[in-house]
């Protein structure tokens, strides 16, 4: 109902899809459940033939609002003077009518081009956390067409956001079936492994943050890079998203304390699951221990196979929070690390911003390693790897190799 059922009062909903679902009061999270609803000969047809849910009628009146308005705003200039009037941060935000019309009139793309200018880009919350709620918006309107007409933008959050939406309504039946549906129509490495590891996002929100049950979710995606991606999502979504979420919310993880490695420190017999854990428990380290010193030495106590994730992680954080403050801050701070993982931080660097290339290319990775005074080759290759994972076109790729330094151009041959 999206809002407080009085007491004496009752609210009913029809399922109009056989599946697990599960639920929990919003007032108090801990009270959850879960409703099998099964398909009894012809009656899921039968449900879908009685009168519109409100989700229906809300996805026809956005293909309605698509069909009269989305051709008049894909005019120029018309288009760029609605997105210049739009305050599309603060209509993500409300997430009322207005977020509706918008999405429908002028597309998931294009609103998500606007988003990317108005916030700041490289702020890894609140980009990706606004994409996030776009995402979940898009898929309520138009099911899984969004996955067709997003942006990978903002760490591919609009997609991330979309995930969490088809889980929710499909459930985790045929998990593997229906994830594969739907990310093999990405084009890209990079944009495939985005997928999946929107699915560990939409898995915790799908399970109400239980980590542990999310984790075995993931392992039913059948192929170990599957289930890795997913693992991301999951550890992704529990550290620094699961957090910003917490400080407006009643929902609680239960899988984050002051212990710096928890939960990887739980997974010691799942090493997968623990390296992946270990990309993204810098975040938590950071969290707790406001020190670069501090979170370094923790990471020299990581698990001998989860060491590199770990300074990997550091990086990627670094670079997400030092936004506006250039190259050289980022640098400085990967040259604190051990020597022998300065490579590893180096990529979690390049990691982060090659996240946000979408299709606004900049030279931000190429300024990393250009101020860098060692492994400059390396972190070179670093980039050409990410560019082949990212775009599939040869000219986008070129695009950024390009940018290289007259030294390192001949690297850009392999791209030819």
């Amino acid at each position: 109902p999206k809002k407080t059922i009085p007491p004496q009062s009752s609210w009913t909903f029809t399922f109009n899809k056989s599946g697990s679902y599960n639920y929990h009061d919003h007032l108090t999270p801990t009270i959850t459940g879960k409703i099998t609803v099964t398909r009894d000969g012809d009656a899921e047809e039968e449900a879908e033939n009685k009168t519109p849910t409100y989700n229906t009628a809300r996805r026809n009146n956005a293909e309605i609002t698509k069909f009269f308005f989305r051709p008049i705003f894909q005019i120029q200039p018309l288009k760029h003077l609605v997105l210049r009037a739009l305050n599309t941060k603060k209509i993500i935000k409300d997430q009322g009518g207005q977020l509706d019309f918008w999405i429908a009139a002028v597309g998931p793309k294009d609103l998500m081009d606007d988003l990317y200018g108005e916030v700041n880009a490289r702020s890894e919350i609140d980009c990706h956390e606004h994409a996030h709620i776009l995402g979940r918006v898009t898929y309520k309107l138009f099911e899984e067409d969004v996955f067709g007409e997003g942006s990978p933008l903002c760490g591919s959050g609009l997609y991330h956001g979309a995930m969490e939406g088809f889980i929710a309504d499909h459930g985790i039946g045929n998990l593997g079936e229906n994830i594969l549906k739907i990310c093999t129509r990405f084009p890209t490495t990079q944009s495939r492994f985005e997928c999946v590891h929107g699915v560990g996002h939409g898995l915790m929100a799908y399970e109400n943050y239980d980590l542990p049950q999310s984790i075995k979710d993931c392992k039913h995606l059948g192929q170990r890079s599957a289930s890795e991606a997913c693992f991301s999502g999951i550890f992704m979504e529990n550290s620094g998203f699961g957090r910003e979420k917490n400080k407006n919310s009643a929902h609680k993880t239960e899988w984050n304390n002051n212990n710096p490695h928890f939960p990887c420190s739980l997974y010691g017999q799942d090493k997968d699951v623990q390296r992946t854990c270990y990309l993204y428990q810098a975040n938590q380290m950071l969290f707790l221990l406001k020190d670069d010193k501090r979170v370094i030495a923790e990471c020299k106590k990581a698990p001998k196979d989860a060491l590199r994730e770990c300074f990997s992680g550091f990086g990627y954080e670094i670079a997400s929070v030092n936004q506006g403050k250039g190259a050289g801050s980022i640098i400085r701070r990967c040259e604190k690390v051990p020597s022998v993982y300065y490579n590893d931080c180096l990529g979690g660097v390049i990691t982060m911003i090659s996240s946000f290339w979408g299709n606004n290319l900049t030279d931000e990775s190429v300024k990393i390693c250009k101020e860098t005074k060692s492994s400059k080759e390396d972190c070179y290759e670093i980039i050409l790897y990410k560019l082949q994972l990212a775009f599939k076109e040869k000219d986008r790729q070129l695009a950024i190799c390009r940018m290289f330094e007259r030294d390192y151009q001949y690297l850009c041959k392999e791209l030819e």
